[in-house]
């Protein structure tokens, strides 16, 4: 015999709308920054009309904006809870090849394009964008000192990527170390029981 549906109310649609960074970045001044104080008095900033960039029934939050030497506009997004838990992050990104009017599908990666805060990473001289995990790892297990990186490098406009997961980093003094759980459950998810409290930033 079937059983009825259930028909509980859907969760409410969580939509990532980066609006004014997205709009700044289609200007073609922005690919002349940085400015002098001269050149700072007469910029203008337009911001353009509201355009949903991706939704989602589940996390998609923490955005970055890039904008490649070829045109394309890259948003990257967390896609996982804010959580000590580097083994279930989940990252994703959407390009954009008209300067932020449509936006293509979301492309799902590990912790790539997961980064804590939104910021715009200039290309560098051959096209690429690098940008760094938001957490830093122990070289050895309950290393407070020797860490080591991940560092994804985005090319062709975001269609492909390379990424490194042993960038090493040599920490002056020990920093604090902290227990990964669930924010929910409260409990280990995965063999890493010790993180580091480093959240990198690449200047």
């Amino acid at each position: 015999m079937a059983r009825k549906a259930n028909l509980s109310p859907s969760p409410p649609l969580l939509t990532a709308a980066f609006i004014m960074t997205v709009s700044v970045l289609s200007q073609p001044l922005w690919a002349a920054l940085p400015l002098s104080g001269n050149e700072l008095e007469e910029l203008e900033v337009q911001v353009g009309k509201t355009v949903e960039i991706t939704s989602s029934y589940r996390y998609c939050w923490f955005p970055t904006v890039h904008r490649f030497a070829s045109g394309e506009v890259v948003v990257s997004m967390r896609m996982s809870p804010d959580e000590v838990n580097p083994e279930g992050d989940f990252s994703a990104y959407c390009i954009s090849k008209d300067g932020g009017s449509t936006w293509s599908r979301r492309y799902t990666m590990g912790a790539g394009a997961n980064v804590d805060g939104a910021y715009t990473e200039s290309p560098r001289s051959d096209g690429t964008i690098w940008q760094l995990y938001g957490w830093a790892e122990s070289y050895l297990p309950g290393s407070a000192e020797h860490l080591r990186l991940t560092l994804t490098k985005f090319a062709r406009g975001g269609m492909e990527f390379q990424q490194w997961r042993d960038v090493p980093l040599q920490m002056s003094q020990s920093v604090d170390l902290a227990h990964t759980e669930l924010f929910d459950r409260r409990v280990q998810d995965g063999n890493l029981a010790i993180q580091p409290s480093v959240v990198p930033h690449k200047r």
